[in-house]
C-alpha cells in the first residue's frame, strides 16, 4: 500500500530478416529474452534481501509475422520498492544489463524509466 510504483519501457532494435536467414539479421527477440532472464538477478544479487523489492517485465511486442525476425521489441514493466534509496539503484543496474546483453548481440536498447506514484515518505 504504501509502496512506490514505477513504469519503464525497454526498446530493443537489431535488424529485421528473414526467419530462414537469422544470420543476416540482428535478433531483438532473442536479445529481449536475455534481458529479461538477467533483469531477475537484480533483485537477488543487487539488493540487500531484507528490502522488500518487486522488478517485473509485464508485456513483451516484436513482430507481426511467424517467419520474420523483426527489427524492433518493446517490453513494458513495474518497479516496486519501500525504500527510496533503490530507486536510483534500481534504474544504474537495469541501464547496465539492458546496454550489455544489446552490445553483446549487436543490438540496441533503450531503458525509459519513469516514476510513478511515491509515497510521502
Amino acid at each position: 500500500m504504501l509502496a512506490a510504483a514505477d513504469r519503464f519501457v525497454i526498446r530493443v532494435k537489431g535488424k529485421g530478416t528473414h526467419g530462414a536467414r537469422p544470420h543476416a539479421g540482428v535478433d531483438p527477440v532473442v536479445t529481449a529474452s536475455e534481458i529479461v532472464l538477467a533483469l531477475q538477478s537484480i533483485v537477488s544479487r543487487s539488493v540487500d534481501p531484507l528490502k522488500p523489492v518487486v522488478l517485473s517485465v509485464c508485456t513483451i511486442h516484436g513482430g507481426r509475422a511467424s517467419n520474420v525476425i523483426p527489427e524492433e521489441v518493446v517490453m513494458e514493466g513495474t518497479t516496486r520498492y519501500f525504500d527510496p534509496s533503490l530507486k536510483e539503484l534500481l534504474r544504474r543496474r537495469m541501464e547496465e544489463v539492458v546496454q550489455g546483453i544489446c552490445a553483446s548481440a549487436g543490438a540496441t536498447g533503450q531503458l525509459e524509466y519513469e516514476d510513478g506514484l511515491h509515497p510521502p515518505w
